[in-house]
């Protein structure tokens, strides 16, 4: 339970930077933020499902789906994603990898998944990303950390450490190392 709680404070702090953690600015960010409350849903949902807790797992389950359909976005439970997590703007984001590291940012319409319906054929993230508006990460490739992918980019090779990726088909066009320190 200490790692889904660190988690989710770690989304928290990521999304409500301002002042420190209490139940009050908790429940706020709950019941205002969007992308917050996604995520909270998510990796309760995600828990369960590791814990095969089962009717834990069928509720969260429901609520994840309900925000799924509500604000246009889906994250697999079965993607394994690191601590502060941040969907920016929800809408048209979808999620299907085999791991994300931790400190990623989602901006809306971004895509991570299969190229084909091959099995298998999907990305690992590294720690330190950030999705552009409307990207695509598609296929078996690995993007490593401290990435930055452009708006619109379509990423379908391998992507370097500290790289700045843009373009159709993307490709590095900068250096970003220090950005994340």
């Amino acid at each position: 339970m200490d790692n889904l709680k660190e988690c989710i404070v770690g989304d928290f702090e990521k999304t409500n930077a301002k002042g420190s953690f209490s139940a009050f600015r908790f429940l706020r960010a709950l019941m205002i933020d969007v992308s917050f409350r996604y995520m909270f849903w998510w990796r309760l949902t995600r828990y369960f499902y590791l814990k095969n807790k089962t009717i834990l797992f069928r509720l969260c389950q429901i609520m994840l789906k309900h925000y799924t359909y509500k604000f246009g976005c889906e994250i697999s439970y079965k993607t394994d994603i690191g601590k502060s997590a941040v969907i920016t703007h929800p809408f048209g984001v979808v999620v299907f990898a085999k791991k994300i590291g931790s400190n990623v940012w989602f901006h809306s319409g971004c895509v991570v998944g299969q190229a084909h319906n091959g099995v298998g054929d999907i990305p690992t993230i590294g720690n330190n990303v950030s999705f552009g508006v409307g990207c695509k990460v598609i296929g078996n490739i690995t993007v490593g950390n401290n990435v930055i992918i452009g708006a619109n980019a379509v990423v379908t090779h391998d992507i370097p450490d500290n790289s700045i990726v843009a373009g159709i088909p993307a490709k590095v066009i900068g250096h970003c190392s220090s950005m994340w320190g």
